[in-house]
């Protein structure tokens, strides 16, 4: 879910991450408290448990783990404290936290910078949400959002929230929570360097042992719960104008990646049981989340658009079409959603996750009327 020329970084250089040689120290935030006391830490959440039944398509079980925890959750306040580039780096004394590196990728650490020019000075309290995979709807509702979550459900005020704002789904979603334009602080590139009189950084919430959990991308049920609750409340304010359907087929036409190529006549199959195509990428947000959450059945090629199913009632039926990328990820969060999910292998997966991730593909006609005939779609 990772951009392609990340994901290429990302492939060539995790088994040699420890050959880098930073110009910072990379240390344990308890330790970097201790050594500078006037960084406030506060627990959040224990360590939360994970035990999900094992994904049936999983061509790697060992990169699909089932049972793990995700980490300790927590927030700091760092008096002074610095922020940079579009992934809100932050730098204390020289050291970088190392449960702040996102999902144990050591590659992205290169992208924090040695400043030589003074940073931006911003008075009051500033919040840094922003973090690697940002420009990922999935990975921004159930990621970046659950930060948010964590500063709400400890009741931790800010003046300032630093994060990019150059998507609509980012500009949607904020405006649902409740954040005015006017409190964003927006790097507008990797060079964004900002220093705040309080700087309060809310941990990751995906990191998770075994740490081997590179691609598939799992959440913590109690905090996407949070977030489906304040937006799905917000969204039900707005008069919703889109097409309703309770059948909908989500086209994936004008995605640079895992392009449907014969799109047309798959969805030909299901048009004749009653399903409604939709493209995402022309509905606001508040929309898109009602149409799942009004939906009963919801058809989908794989794509960071499935995230909208954390908004559909329980039992609702969803069924992904896999193409080359064996990736678990709406499995699992099925699974803590209570969604009647199926996954359907319609091609040989890809060797690698790149090809799977960025590969167009075709999908057997009579493998989806199986699936409509298996699933007794009338």
């Amino acid at each position: 879910m990772l951009q392609k020329k990340s994901l290429l970084t990302t492939l060539l250089l995790l088994t040699h991450a420890q050959s880098f040689s930073w110009w910072f120290d990379i240390k344990p935030i308890k330790e970097i408290v201790q050594e500078d006391p006037s960084i406030q830490y506060q627990k959040c959440f224990d360590p939360v448990a994970f035990n999900y039944t094992e994904f049936p398509l999983s061509t790697n079980p060992a990169n699909h783990p089932n049972q793990g925890s995700f980490d300790e959750t927590f927030i700091i306040s760092i008096p002074n404290g610095t922020a940079q580039s579009k992934c809100g780096f932050a730098i204390i004394n020289n050291c970088f936290i190392s449960e702040m590196i996102w999902k144990k990728f050591m590659h992205n650490l290169r992208l924090v910078q040695h400043q030589k020019d003074l940073p931006q000075h911003i008075a009051g309290r500033v919040v840094v949400i922003t973090q690697p995979a940002y420009h990922n709807y999935f990975h921004w509702l159930t990621e970046v959002l659950c930060r948010l979550a964590l500063l709400d459900m400890t009741n931790t005020e800010y003046d300032y929230v630093y994060t990019p704002y150059d998507r609509d789904y980012i500009k949607g979603t904020l405006d649902l929570w409740g954040i005015p334009p006017q409190k964003i602080l927006t790097p507008k590139n990797d060079s964004a360097y900002i220093q705040a009189d309080t700087l309060i950084v809310p941990s990751l919430v995906s990191n998770a042992k075994p740490s081997s959990v590179y691609f598939s991308c799992y959440v913590q049920p109690h905090l996407i719960e949070y977030v489906i609750n304040k937006l799905l409340t917000a969204a039900k304010k707005i008069p919703f104008e889109h097409e309703t359907s309770k059948r909908i087929f989500i086209s994936r036409k004008d995605s640079p990646q895992r392009k449907l190529l014969n799109e047309e006549d798959v969805f030909a199959i299901f048009k004749q049981h009653g399903f409604v195509r939709h493209e995402l990428e022309e509905m606001p947000v508040a929309q898109q989340i009602l149409l799942f959450h009004n939906a009963e059945i919801i058809v989908s090629p794989q794509g960071t658009g499935l995230a909208n199913c954390m908004f559909c009632t329980p039992n609702t039926r969803i069924i992904e079409l896999f193409q080359g990328l064996n990736d678990c990820t709406f499995w699992y969060l099925a699974q803590d959603l209570h969604l009647n999910y199926t996954p359907v292998q319609t091609i040989d997966f890809a060797p690698t996750y790149l090809e799977g991730w960025s590969g167009h593909t075709s999908m057997p006609l009579d493998i989806i009327q199986q699936v409509i005939d298996d699933l007794q779609i009338s």
